[in-house]
């Protein structure tokens, strides 16, 4: 006979682990990195491993928390209804298995097992209730505990947050079969996840799977693991957001799903009645004006470090649901941006170091880029980033994707074939002065120095009435062949070569023309690929200069002047 367990032996088994979890935390992210891989990931898929988790307290049912703050999409929704699952141009239909058809992207798996469409399948209303039923418990049916990819910490807290977020449109009136699976799942979530938190992927990861765990905490009405978890995510905080409220990966996409994901969190403390943590508070209200920074004319994101445009609306609702101001920071010290805005002009400078070690998996090797926009048009721009297709989203981290200066082909920051950085700029300095409306900028790094014995340094001149942006690319030192500055063009700019090939005449679509005359290299204009559109590739093209580098020094001077502006000057 086997002998089982005496009450409460489950609760004390999980107390346990997250006690272990907690010691397991306190170490570096690397070593945590290999003792999940070697040790723990074995465990979590064991029967052994899923018995001692599912036994704690599997018969309560969780409070709704319905503060997601983006609506979904109907016509999404229609279609998910019908089985056919498509995300960022990726498209399968009536998936089988579910979260692991042959042939998706890891991607692809990644938003099916986060349920984040589960707001799309609430938009049809009642009609929502059989296929958002069906489907979590289908889910629920083909992925049993294991150490697999849906059930990495952060997977798993965003799956857990959105059930808890949308249960209302499937969960009554409901069998009671289905009920029950439910529950257990729910619960097997909560204690693997605090069992699991420190293993979660370092940076928005980690809040992700806090999300997780606080909503379940929340709904619960779990005193205990609410307090735990509320340490975890002041720690997490405290560690990830920078003196300026720039999120440490230094990507203004993440620094908007950073942002959503503890608006969320201090809007489920107020449904449940809860005190939002004033650590939390203070976060949500530093990271706004870093936020506002990455924004251009149009609303919409820079394209930095794994960024795509992402539309005004969504960086709307997002301040919207948490009420402040508007102010965008000028610059970000610890975070290394700079905004250069002017009249109708913005200018976006990455002036910073890459993300430190650990958190550099969405980095890009862009240092010292720059985007430019008028109005609500873009015009200079990086070439984006591609969420899913491997291949494309190794390409855009290279610093030929981006609009600055690059040496002998070579990137300013080493990619790694597992994605993380090896050599990267050490030393990047920027010093910022104003005076009578006009800004000047004046950079540098070292990322090339190690390989190739140069530095970079990139100055900047921008007038009062936003009309005339003046550069300088400056290489120094002994070493390299040859350089590109390359200048990537939205591809509504329409591009051709003037001034017997010293300049480019940009034409944007409203008939505003800006000139781009560089000296110290021979101008071309080539085809380039722009993915700032989520999941889109388009072509576009890019504005080169290129040449030899020459002794110790080798200038390149730069100015980019709105068109009408050259013809009032010559009156």
């Amino acid at each position: 006979m086997m002998l089982r367990p005496a009450r409460g032996a489950g609760r004390r088994a999980t107390d346990l682990l997250a006690r272990a979890s907690t010691c397991f935390e306190s170490l570096p992210v690397r070593a945590r990195s290999f003792l999940q891989r070697r040790l723990l990931a074995p465990l979590h898929g064991s029967p052994l491993y899923r018995w001692w988790l599912g036994r704690n307290g599997s018969d309560k049912e969780p409070g709704a928390l319905a503060v997601a703050i983006m609506p979904g999409d109907e016509r999404i929704g229609r279609q998910i209804a019908s089985l056919l699952f498509e995300r960022d141009g990726e498209r399968i239909d009536k998936p089988a298995p579910l979260a692991d058809p042959p042939g998706a992207s890891e991607g692809w798996r990644i938003w099916l097992d986060g349920f984040g469409w589960l707001a799309d399948l609430a938009e049809l209303g009642p009609a929502a209730r059989q296929p958002a039923r069906q489907l979590v418990d289908r889910w629920i049916a083909e992925n049993p505990l294991s150490s697999g990819l849906a059930w990495r910490p952060d997977i798993a807290g965003r799956r857990l947050a959105h059930w808890i977020q949308w249960q209302g449109i499937f969960l009554a009136p409901v069998p009671a079969d289905f009920r029950a699976r439910y529950l257990r799942s729910v619960h097997l979530h909560k204690n693997h996840l605090a069992a699991t938190i420190a293993s979660a992927p370092a940076g928005s990861g980690t809040i992700a799977a806090l999300k997780g765990l606080l909503f379940c905490a929340l709904a619960l009405d779990d005193e205990g693991l609410r307090i735990r978890t509320t340490r975890r995510l002041d720690s997490a905080l405290a560690q990830q957001l920078l003196p300026d409220g720039m999120h440490i990966e230094r990507s203004p996409a993440l620094q908007l799903a950073v942002l959503r994901d503890l608006a969320e969190i201090a809007s489920a403390h107020a449904m449940a009645g809860r005190k939002v943590p004033p650590a939390l508070s203070a976060a949500v209200q530093a990271m706004i004006p870093a936020l506002m920074m990455f924004r251009h004319g149009d609303g919409g994101l820079a394209l930095f470090n794994d960024s795509t445009e992402t539309g005004t609306g969504t960086v709307e609702r997002v301040l919207s649901a948490i009420g402040g101001g508007r102010t965008a920071l000028d610059q970000a010290p610890s975070g290394g941006f700079q905004r250069l805005a002017r009249g109708s002009l913005v200018a976006i400078l990455d002036a910073g170091r890459p993300a430190p070690p650990d958190f550099d998996a969405h980095a890009h090797a862009g240092t010292l880029a720059l985007e430019v926009s008028s109005g609500r048009e873009r015009l200079i721009v990086n070439c984006g980033a591609h969420p899913f297709h491997p291949d494309w989203r190794q390409a855009q981290r290279y610093s030929a994707a981006h609009s600055t200066l690059v040496i002998d082909d070579t990137s300013s920051s080493q990619i790694r074939a597992n994605g993380s950085f090896g050599r990267r700029p050490m030393h990047v300095v920027c010093r910022r002065e104003e005076l009578d409306g006009q800004i000047w900028i004046d950079a540098s790094h070292d990322g090339y120095l190690p390989k190739l014995g140069v530095t970079h340094r990139r100055r900047l001149y921008l007038t009062p009435d936003g009309e005339d942006l003046r550069g300088e690319d400056i290489v120094e030192g002994h070493g390299g062949a040859n350089f590109a500055l390359r200048f990537h063009l939205h591809p509504d700019v329409d591009a051709s070569l003037a001034q017997s090939g010293t300049a480019a005449l940009l034409r944007l679509p409203s008939g505003q023309g800006w000139r781009l005359r560089i000296g110290g290299g021979a101008l071309s204009i080539e085809e380039s690929a722009y993915l700032g559109k989520r999941g889109q590739v388009q072509r576009t093209m890019q504005v080169v200069a290129s040449g030899p580098l020459e002794g110790d020094e080798t200038i390149l001077r730069w100015a980019l002047m709105r068109e009408d502006t050259k013809k009032r000057q010559k009156r």
